[in-house]
């Protein structure tokens, strides 16, 4: 029985997919172009892990990163303004690497592109639960003519994107320290939960339909299960020496503790609620007009070629592990 053909370079990855994208990050050379409306510290952390070990490259690193930047889902721990924070410290931090990062208050897609040679578009925002916990699924693509219709489209978005800048975000995380330690801000709170949980007394706690589905093999899961314990915390910086596995198991980590402790949630969109109606008294930054830059990419690293015509699996395992750079796959049988 003959299989179906497969479009060349591109195959499907699903959660958790922590591991192949720390892979990815690893080969790239000249531009790391990220899409994601929620971004959270401890990912940022594990990128710079990586990226500060190919310091000894020659070639400059230009990322550039296209979120949401919007008050509410800093506040409600949707996204981290420590993780947007830190990205711009990496043109200070990291040797030969450039961080530019623009504002699209309406972007849901998630992907990441890889120089030209690579790219992910899926489901999964750049945090622990969209790497590893959360079942996420998309397509990882070697054909270089799709990645260059990708980078076609991000790059007319990205043209017309808000800029956002260390002065912005300072701006932004000093009202959000305000807002956090207001009186009357602390009060509607108080009064939202207690309105809801005396609603859930007399309409009775809401019905619960469907299953959560675990992303972690049962055998990894229990070896990752005692480490719980020595987990950093979010705005923690890897432990020196600690090695890039270790730093990925801590994301699986620390979703399983927010889980546990009833703080899973990472909604996709708006979750305003009547506590919000505090802007009027404490109007939060807002991101200023659209500067059009140029994108540079690398050319096209097609010194080697694999055609590979066997299972799925060889085609995912040549993404990620063929040696220094992810190559044009051929059409499999």
């Amino acid at each position: 029985m003959s299989m179906k053909k497969r479009a060349p370079g591109i195959v499907p990855i699903h959660s958790p997919w922590d591991a192949r994208l720390i892979e990815a990050v690893k080969l790239v050379k000249h531009n790391l172009f990220l899409v994601s409306p929620y971004i959270k510290d401890t990912v940022i952390s594990l990128l710079r892990e990586i990226l500060c070990s190919r310091s000894h490259l020659s070639t400059s690193l230009l990322v550039q990163v296209i979120t949401r930047t919007l008050p509410e889902e800093f506040s409600n721990g949707s996204s981290d303004i420590d993780a947007l924070q830190q990205l711009l410290g990496w043109s200070k931090g990291i040797p030969k690497t450039t961080v530019e990062i623009r504002a699209i208050n309406n972007v849901h897609a998630k992907v990441w592109i890889f120089d030209t040679h690579l790219a992910f578009v899926g489901s999964g925002n750049a945090t622990p639960p969209g790497l590893t916990s959360n079942l996420e699924y998309g397509l990882a693509v070697s054909d270089p003519e799709v990645i260059a219709q990708i980078q076609n489209d991000w790059q007319q978005w990205w043209e017309q994107a808000a800029a956002v800048t260390e002065n912005q975000l300072a701006e932004m995380r000093s009202w959000l320290n305000e807002i956090k330690n207001n009186e009357e801000w602390i009060q509607i709170e108080m009064e939202t939960d207690m309105r809801r949980k005396l609603a859930e007394q007399k309409v009775g706690a809401a019905p619960r339909i469907g299953k959560t589905l675990s992303t972690i093999p049962s055998n990894e899961k229990a070896a990752l299960i005692p480490s719980l314990r020595t987990t950093r915390g979010k705005n923690e910086k890897p432990i020196q020496g600690q090695s890039i596995s270790a730093t990925s198991q801590s994301l699986w980590n620390d979703t399983e503790i927010n889980r546990m402790s009833g703080n899973e949630a990472e909604p996709d969109g708006d979750d305003t609620t009547d506590k919000l109606s505090m802007k009027n008294k404490l109007p939060a930054p807002s991101i200023p007009a659209v500067i059009k830059p140029t994108i540079t990419v690398s050319d096209p690293p097609w010194e080697k070629v694999a055609d590979i015509n066997s299972s799925p699996e060889a085609l995912s395992e040549a993404l990620w592990y063929h040696s220094s750079d992810i190559l044009h796959l051929g059409r499999g049988e």
